[in-house]
């Protein structure tokens, strides 16, 4: 098993959890360790009626995206996919192969099947990961490269990555909801949604925003003991230490992140901590004396849609955008035309518009497709 490229994809998602523009590098280094075509992540949360409220979703063939398939995917196709059901009822962390999840009719006359998986993913893998929030990710790893069976080394690389396309998952959750992702260090430091200590190569203490100091004086579930950070409950305190010594590379070891649940109390919904390595390059998160981060989050936090970005990506008009932005963070028509201060006729009027230019009838699937790009920070940077 090719260890640097294993190293190479660790780094990779590490980068891609604090900026969205390094995600198809570290796509395309996941390929390339895994030896497929391309892969299908897909971040959601359970939603009403059942339904799943998609927060992220990235189609990507040797590291392009294909806007036309998530498109036509989660606009048309998401809906009518006889796999996804069965896909949601699978045990977090199996892997299978993606045409055991259709029947033979299926696979013969199903249109999701024979339109999308058919061709670059009918010898491909799903796998569904769960999430402590709640959230789920779906990981669909698309045809071999070479065309033949999956191998023992592929599949081991498969199964190596699998906690770490979840830590991704949860850092960047996490920035999203504090509006953070995309931010310079110094830009994360001033957020006062989440609360940041930076840790430098021995673990210590090198600077906490206002909200990560709130948090350590107050004693109740972290605080400073000698300029390191300590969780309250020595049980707790033994995994955290843990965590930071994975972040830091201790004792040589794969630099690794990962996270941990800090209950409060029953009536207070608890805190999360995501310790994360810090050894991006060519961006604002340089090393320097920082070699990695705590990110302290209340886990009932969420993010929000750029309206800016639907005005290119969609072709939306600015007011478009800002109606499809509101539903897609859950408003309701007439609740938008209050936020917006416009009446529930103007909206539904707009809402009209927007589905004759994306070719949808529903509000469900608006917010699908809206969805699909990803949650992104707003334009409002004193967060």
């Amino acid at each position: 098993m090719n260890q640097q490229a294993y190293d190479r994809v660790l780094t990779a998602l590490n980068e891609a959890a604090f900026d969205d523009a390094c995600w198809p590098e570290a796509s395309k280094m996941m390929d390339e360790a895994c030896g497929a075509k391309g892969n299908i992540v897909v971040i959601g949360d359970d939603g009403v009626n059942g339904d799943v409220e998609i927060s992220l979703a990235r189609i990507y063939f040797h590291g392009q995206r294909s806007v036309y398939w998530e498109r036509r995917y989660f606009g048309k196709l998401y809906q009518v996919d006889e796999r996804i059901p069965r896909l949601r009822q699978l045990p977090s962390g199996q892997l299978v192969d993606v045409r055991s999840l259709y029947t033979a009719r299926e696979r013969k006359q199903g249109i999701v099947y024979n339109e999308l998986v058919r061709g670059e993913a009918q010898h491909g893998l799903n796998m569904r990961l769960a999430l402590p929030d709640g959230a789920k990710i779906t990981w669909q790893i698309t045809n071999p490269v070479d065309g033949s069976d999956w191998d023992s080394d592929q599949l081991g690389m498969i199964e190596r990555l699998k906690p770490h396309l979840l830590q991704f998952a949860r850092v960047r959750r996490a920035l999203l909801q504090a509006d953070a992702l995309g931010r310079s260090m110094d830009a994360v430091l001033e957020n006062k949604r989440v609360g940041v200590v930076q840790l430098d190569r021995r673990g210590r203490i090198v600077a906490a925003n206002d909200t990560a100091l709130e948090h350590l004086r107050d004693r109740a579930v972290l605080h400073d003991d000698g300029g390191f950070v300590h969780a309250a409950s020595k049980t707790d305190d033994r995994e955290l230490q843990g965590l930071v010594a994975g972040a830091l590379g201790a004792s040589g070891a794969t630099v690794a992140g990962g996270s941990l649940i800090l209950p409060q109390s029953l009536a207070t919904a608890p805190f999360m901590v995501h310790v994360t390595p810090i050894a991006v390059s060519g961006s604002d998160f340089e090393p320097g004396p920082v070699a990695a981060l705590a990110l302290i989050v209340d886990t009932g936090q969420r993010g929000r849609v750029d309206s800016g970005l639907l005005t290119g990506a969609l072709g939306l008009t600015p007011t478009e955008a800002e109606v499809a932005t509101l539903l897609a963070e859950g408003l309701t028509p007439r609740q938008a035309g209050v936020s917006s201060g416009r009446g529930e006729g103007t909206i539904r009027w707009h809402l009209h518009r927007i589905f004759g230019k994306l070719g949808i009838e529903r509000q469900a699937q608006l917010v699908r497709v809206v969805r699909t790009l990803g949650w992104f920070p707003s334009n409002n940077r004193n967060s």
